[in-house]
């Protein structure tokens, strides 16, 4: 009998041990998808979603976790979202976020709803200018935020045009948030090439913030490029740039000329330096990876061998 007593605690543990074991292997299982899911490239989360699927075999786990990993990842990428029928073309971001999936164009005052899995925009409707704020009948408010808006807008169409004359699928979109009673403009710029036939996707995307101070403003801008090249291997690059300006408000029409050129200065350096260092790596690292050669330092002469070679074919025939 004291036996059988002695036994039942350890009968009763072993459930709680399994399930702590199960606990434990499902909370390593979703940290290790959203590990995976996070490191997606841009382009590139169907893909991971597919394999990382097959792996779990776990439908209904896999889309609950991949519907907030997928929302996260078209946000930090700037995914462009374009709807000729009502005139809307904008990016996803953080900043124009207003929860359950919805989000808001400035340009075209709507709002929309987003399917992050099927990447479908729909229930549009019309948006107000300032985050939620309706026109409270205040004539000052109002000619207040009609200013707010045409320093945006404006802004706006300088950068589009740069971005539209140097990226050829470049999308830009520029946010007006308000942030300790101070008017905060937020600019984002994407550009993605996706050619998964040629085994490579790359990205270019920007993101420049200053508040509307005048009659001098400081810009906080940085830039993000991501290139990954997977034909019988695996290479990543990744470069974030940091920059820092003063913009002269004195009139919207040099304001947002004077923006745009600073967005394209910046652009144009990293570019120059990164072909730099690309020649550099040329040059040198995969020099290294690769097996040496003979250095004869002499020109071959084409003209010879191949004068050879029909010599050698006839004498053949």
């Amino acid at each position: 009998m004291l036996n059988s007593v002695c036994a039942l605690p350890e009968a009763r543990e072993k459930p709680k041990e399994s399930t702590d074991k199960h606990h434990l292997a499902k909370e390593s299982r979703v940290q290790a998808v959203r590990s995976l899911l996070k490191q997606a490239f841009p382009g590139e989360f169907s893909c991971v979603f597919s394999d990382i699927r097959l792996l779990i075999n776990d439908d209904f786990f896999m889309r609950k976790e991949a519907s907030q990993a997928c929302a996260i990842h078209n946000k930090d990428s700037f995914t462009p979202v374009k709807v000729e029928k009502y005139g809307c073309e904008v990016l996803l971001t953080h900043h124009n976020d207003l929860g359950d999936s919805r989000f808001f164009d400035p340009q075209a005052k709507l709002s929309f709803k987003y399917d992050h899995l099927s990447k479908e925009a729909s229930d549009f409707q019309p948006y107000p200018r300032r985050e939620g704020k309706e026109d409270s009948g205040d004539r000052g408010n109002y000619d207040e935020e009609t200013d707010v808006e045409s320093w945006r807008s404006n802004f706006q169409s300088a950068l589009k045009s740069y971005v539209k004359s140097h990226f050829r699928s470049g999308v830009c979109s520029i946010f007006q948030k308000i942030l300790n009673g101070r008017n905060i403009f937020v600019a984002c710029m994407e550009c993605h090439v996706h050619k998964p036939s040629a085994f490579w996707n790359g990205i270019w995307r920007s993101e420049w913030i200053f508040p509307l101070t005048f009659p001098v403003t400081r810009v906080t801008g940085s830039i993000t490029v991501q290139a990954h090249y997977f034909e019988e291997g695996n290479i990543h690059l990744t470069v974030c740039k940091g920059i820092e300006e003063t913009l002269h408000l004195n009139n919207k029409a040099e304001a947002s000329k004077g923006f745009a050129q600073m967005v394209e200065e910046a652009d144009s350096h990293l570019q120059n330096a990164l072909m730099e260092e690309y020649g550099k790596i040329s040059d040198q690292v995969l020099k290294t990876i690769r097996r040496q050669l003979p250095i004869t330092h002499c020109i071959l002469d084409w003209n010879k061998m191949l004068a050879s070679k029909v010599l050698e074919t006839d004498f053949v025939h």
